[in-house]
């Protein structure tokens, strides 16, 4: 069923997600007795775009819903690690269905900005609900999500309340069964005692209480025999087979294992039984396909069993098991029926089909290809900033139609140079609040659209493209995003910002690091301009040492302030953690910067840079740290796989650490995501990069390079070495061109 949210949303940043959509409902369709087939509807000419994104190997429940997508919409199915096609897929698509709350759902939530207005449907079957994944997830982001089971969605809910306060609708639609796939093939009991086991053998499916089970079975009944169909997930399960065999436990034949099963209907029709022992299940489907075809289940009671399964076919002990497997009373009608009527694949698609109406119409970006006529107001806030003012001012002066500065003290020339470019200042004294002089700023302005720029900032790029693509945006999108770079090639790091406002709907918030609060954001997002850039002349990598420590100080206070005046804006933490490594005060820095990781599950806008910046003072300040960065190091690749600054630090570590294979792991990681980075400006989303720069690319190739090269050398001395062994004549002769002609392609001359 679904759930409507009844808790009034917080307004949320400027990384929230996108439309909020009514709530729908519906009851689970109950059995008529007619035979139901599911309905293929012709494609419409304006077909719906549905992404279908799943970790490879974990696409087994898809078939049916992937088939029935593709009978009515257009449909991609990326069944894969690649950053590359993961990020297509959702760029492309109008809806995205997330197979299992795992690392995928981390990856494609991580990308945020790109999904204002798409409907994010993740789907959480059960193993998920124990893996430090659901912490990662940008839950804002989501906007249906769908559990399997109803104790399920218990357990996750009452772990993360975040997900009841983000996400806008919870649903349970169980698995579905094709019912007409697995047919009735046993109407009756037969004389075969066949059990079936379907599925991994791993500590989750409870293997060893399996073949205990079976083995007080075959003391009771040595005619029963027990058909494994399914992979070993551990290598301890076949030795502890094989021990029973041997010590007379099993006969021989009793226990059969056929490895994977290719056509699991046909595998099935030659059983009598089939059983589940796990511990946790959402429903074990497997069962369930076999009750369809007739089969008598034999489920251990694993939590919400009960629940699921008809009364009598559940046990809870091996004594249960053994009087249940031998007693005659068989219901192959009774088993199909409760799956019909419960699970049957039509019910499940059309629960399905309910989840995807609910998505609104998609509101354009743009009115039209003619934009209007718009006035443009540069606004500032400034205190004594001559050095960089002509600069921003020269960039901005052919797009602004007026420049509005609030000036909260300057003593130098700031004012003079102004006026030089017909700025309107206006004088307020410093109160140690950023946000507080910004709204102070926007309220003076006149224009149509703001942008807001600092003193040490400079636009440039396509500006006048900037202006008519203010002029031909839709009244729902409020806000315009930049990236923004520190200047020089090699300078620090890169984010997106939003700076270009339409004024009458933004307000800014916090004394330090001000953030603006816009009007429709939370909704659509903040359009990205990629043909224009702020750069930063003065950020800290930029002052000299005095000056770092200056502004560093200022940062401090601010922040300070900022906690006070809301002690749970986790966010702050993270630039807590920046101000206490740009002081050295290491041992303070890597405590807030634990205290920020670990509230993660609370922060809206969860700073994935955290891991980084950790890692590196661990590795690099704390004496003793390194297994503290190793165990962070693992964290973060587990959760950010397709993280640039991670990949370096991984390459960074193995360096530090003697450790090769390390430091090739992360090198070759982070030359590849260099290039996806640098093709996709908006690849990064909100988040920090701090190595996308020539010197860092520089330092994976140079140190993977020469540690390549110099194993490289040392195979082909030894190749070299090894034509010794043949004896003169023509074996030694036939080896020698044999390397050369492997060599050639490489211009490695071999004489």
């Amino acid at each position: 069923m679904s759930e409507e949210k009844k808790t009034t949303r917080k307004r949320k940043s400027v990384n929230s997600k996108g439309a909020k959509m009514p709530a729908v409902t519906k009851p689970r369709a109950k059995s008529t007795g007619v035979k139901r087939t599911r309905q293929v509807t012709k494609p419409k000419k304006e077909l719906r775009r549905i992404a279908v994104v799943c970790t490879p190997g974990l696409d087994g429940h898809l078939g049916e819903i992937v088939d029935h997508f593709k009978s009515k919409y257009e449909v991609k199915v990326c069944v894969t690690s690649n950053l590359d096609h993961i990020f297509e897929a959702i760029k492309w698509a109008d809806t995205i269905w997330i197979e299992w709350a795992n690392k995928m759902a981390v990856d494609v939530t991580a990308y945020g900005h790109l999904l204002y207005q798409k409907q994010i449907i993740l789907r959480l079957h059960s193993y998920e609900a124990f893996i430090p994944e659901l912490e990662f997830i940008n839950w804002a982001y989501i906007t249906d999500l769908i559990f399997v089971a109803d104790h399920i969605r218990e357990m996750v809910m009452g772990r993360f309340p975040t997900i009841a306060q983000n996400v806008d609708r919870v649903h349970t639609i169980p698995n579905g069964i094709d019912t007409e796939r697995f047919a009735m093939v046993r109407d009756k009991a037969g004389p075969a005692k066949r059990i079936a086991y379907l599925g991994s053998m791993n500590f989750k499916k409870g293997t060893q209480l399996m073949f205990n089970a079976f083995a007080e079975l075959v003391r009771s009944d040595p005619e029963f025999q027990l058909h494994i169909g399914g992979e070993y997930q551990d290598p301890r399960y076949p030795l502890y087979l094989a021990q029973m065999i041997e010590q007379g436990i099993f006969k021989p034949g009793q226990v059969r294992y056929h490895g994977r099963i290719e056509d699991v209907p046909k595998w099935l029709g030659s059983m009598s039984h089939i059983m589940c022992s796990s511990l946790l299940e959402s429903q074990c489907k497997a069962v369930m396909e076999g009750m369809s075809m007739g089969l008598k289940p034999l489920v251990h009671n694993f939590v919400g069993a009960k629940d699921i399964y008809p009364k009598g076919v559940v046990w809870s002990s091996i004594y249960q098991f053994v009087n249940q497997a031998m007693n005659p009373t068989y219901k192959p009608i009774v088993y199909r029926d409760h799956i019909v009527r419960n699970y049957n694949t039509v019910d499940q698609i059309a629960m399905i089909d309910v989840v995807l109406n609910a998505k609104p119409d998609k509101v354009e970006i743009f009115k039209s290809d003619k934009p209007d006529p718009v006035k443009l107001s540069v606004v500032m806030i400034m205190r004594d900033g001559q050095e960089h003012l002509a600069r921003c001012l020269d960039s901005v002066k052919d797009i602004a139609d007026e420049i509005v500065i609030v000036d909260t003290g300057s003593v130098d020339d700031s004012i003079e140079i102004a006026e030089q470019y017909g700025a309107k200042v206006y004088h307020h004294e410093w109160e140690n609040d950023f946000s507080l002089h910004r709204n102070q700023s926007i309220g003076y302005a006149t224009g149509d659209w703001m942008l807001i720029m600092d003193c040490d900032n400079e636009i440039v790029g396509d500006l006048d493209g900037l202006k008519s693509t203010l002029g031909r945006l839709s009244d729902n999108y409020n806000s315009v995003s930049f990236n923004k770079v520190d200047a020089g090639e090699d300078k620090g790091n890169e984010v997106n910002s939003t700076r270009a406002l339409r004024r009458g709907f933004v307000k800014y918030r916090r004394a330090w690091h001000n953030m603006p609060i816009v009007e429709g954001m939370e909704k659509y997002g903040a359009v990205f301009f990629k043909d224009a850039s702020i750069v930063h002349y003065g950020g800290v990598v930029h002052l000299d040492e005095e000056g770092a420590k200056q502004k560093t100080l200022r940062s401090k206070v601010l922040l300070e302030k900022s906690l006070q005046q809301d002690p749970d804006d986790y966010e702050l933490f993270y630039y807590m953690l920046q101000v206490y490594g740009l002081e050295e005060k290491w041992h303070a820095a890597v405590n807030v910067g634990e205290k920020y990781i670990a509230a993660r599950h609370k922060v809206g806008g969860f700073q994935y840079a955290a891991y980084y910046s950790l890692i590196r003072l661990y590795t690099k300040q704390i004496k003793g740290g390194i297994g503290r960065a190793l165990s962070l190091l693992a964290e973060a690749k587990m959760l950010l796989p397709n993280d640039l600054d991670i990949a370096f630090i991984e390459c960074e570590l193995g360096m530090v650490t003697g450790n090769p294979q390390m430091m090739l792991s992360g090198a070759r990681r982070y030359v590849s995501l260099y290039d996806i980075f640098k093709a996709n400006p908006d690849a990064k989303g909100g988040r920090f990069t701090f190595h996308l720069n020539a010197t860092s690319l520089l330092f994976c190739w140079k140190h993977m390079t020469g540690y390549l090269l110099k194993d490289g050398i040392d195979c082909l001395k030894k190749l070299q070495l090894s034509l010794t062994e043949f004896p003169e004549g023509q074996s030694r002769i036939d080896a020698e061109q044999e390397i050369a002609e492997m060599l050639k392609p490489m211009n490695i001359d071999t004489q």
